[in-house]
């Protein structure tokens, strides 16, 4: 029997949660698109949909992977370690050092077959994808099409944080976009004093980068209702950063979604809900998403979006962010929430799958932990995003909340 409105979450439910998330963040070498651990992730999603007894898809789309192995410069004053550049080409060879701290002093130098440092106010935010389907950052733009224009040999960023992008990643890489030819690497902005002292002589640069076409898929279940009835999307994405097990981003999100189709399958429900775990929205070009929105881009029918993406950490409630809203939906949400101790009202945040479909005029909650803020300037991107940072009761908790609120929207109040 599946759990009433408002009663705890079952010991099974959490059980079941936590084996999700150890399979999940157990598959190597990571869950980002084109490697194998994100093909088995989504093998072992449709196997848990289809065994819950939802009609299962596969949507299949072609996207770029990345396997990248080290990274170094190599300068007069000693040898600095390095990162290859998510997506970069290869690169192994010396040139002239030069610096740039604008697009202004790109433009100035000479830097055609150099090796370019970036550093300082145009290394201080990572610069958004120039493919990237939801939005786009002219200024960005700007700054990657010049430095193609320019021809350097490669380019080498020296960076700190940028919690908004880059989430715990420091350094991070300034430039993750396939659609950049020019080999680049990033290292620490500690590095920058050194590095400094060698400009106009010549370093030795080492990238193993390698980018490929990869074949993937997104995955869907649906559980149907009554014929003509409402559509609700239960949301959350499965792919994570290269060299993370991303428990907390976001196997923590995909096992609440199971949990989800597993309360509503059990006793039915009379909405038509839609299970969709996103295969790329850590990617640089969200190739999941934009796959399910070419293969349904209809959403007149959609009731509500509820999407669940770093949910969980241990010591906290889960928040809830509300978007666009209606009163039904509010009611719906107040109820459940009130059953649920520790599920409570969040401010809202636009970094994840939910605001495609705000963007659309779509009402939306999103499901987060409550003090992500902080948690996402030290933990995901990392491999320190590991299960034992999980809370499971707290997950399965969060389950019912978001069954809950389902059940109250349900044609004929599901019971």
């Amino acid at each position: 029997m599946g759990e009433y409105r408002g009663q705890p979450a079952s010991g099974a439910l959490t059980e079941r949660i936590a084996q999700h998330v150890e399979v999940l963040c157990g598959l190597k070498p990571d869950r980002s698109p084109g490697s194998s651990g994100n093909g088995a992730a989504v093998t072992y999603i449709e196997q848990v949909l289809a065994g819950l007894g939802l009609a299962t898809e596969s949507l299949p789309f072609t996207t770029y992977g990345w396997h990248a192995g080290a990274a170094s410069l190599e300068t007069d004053g000693g040898a600095l370690d390095a990162h290859p550049g998510p997506y970069s080409p290869a690169f192994r060879g010396s040139g002239r050092l030069v610096a740039a701290r604008s697009l202004e002093e790109i433009a100035r130098a000479k830097v055609a077959d150099a090796i370019v440092l970036l550093h300082g106010p145009i290394a201080a935010r990572q610069l958004t994808p120039r493919d990237y389907p939801w939005y786009s950052n002219p200024a960005h733009d700007d700054i990657l099409d010049a430095l193609e224009a320019a021809r350097p040999a490669c380019v080498i960023a020296a960076t700190g944080s940028d919690p908004d992008a880059a989430a715990g990643l420091a350094p991070f890489p300034l430039i993750e976009d396939a659609s950049f030819d020019v080999p680049s690497a990033y290292l620490s902005e500690a590095c920058v004093p050194q590095l400094l002292a060698s400009v106009g002589t010549d370093v030795t640069v080492l990238i193993e980068s390698e980018r490929f076409i990869a074949e993937c898929a997104q995955p869907l279940g649906r559980l149907a209702g009554w014929p003509g009835a409402p559509r609700v999307l239960v949301t959350s994405h499965l792919d994570t950063k290269h060299d993370t097990p991303g428990a907390l981003d976001n196997a923590s999100g995909v096992a609440v979604m199971l949990g989800v189709a597993e309360l509503l399958g059990q006793r039915g429900c009379t909405l038509n809900v839609d299970f969709v775990p996103f295969n790329g929205e850590d990617h640089f070009a969200s190739p999941g998403e934009v796959a399910y929105l070419e293969a349904y881009p209809d959403l007149s029918d959609v009731r509500l979006v509820i999407n669940v993406d770093g949910a969980g950490f241990a010591g906290g409630p889960t928040a809830v962010s509300r978007f666009e809203t209606d009163a039904a939906v509010d009611t719906a949400v107040d109820a459940a929430l009130a059953a649920r101790a520790r599920v409570v009202d969040g401010e809202p945040w636009f970094s994840g799958d939910h605001a495609v479909f705000v963007m659309r005029g779509i009402a939306a909650l999103a499901l987060t932990s409550h003090d992500m803020t902080s948690l996402w300037a030290e933990i995901p991107h990392t491999p320190a995003d590991t299960p034992d940072r999980l809370d499971f009761e707290l997950l399965a908790e969060s389950a019912c909340f978001v069954a809950d609120v389902v059940r109250s929207l349900a044609p004929g109040h599901d019971r």
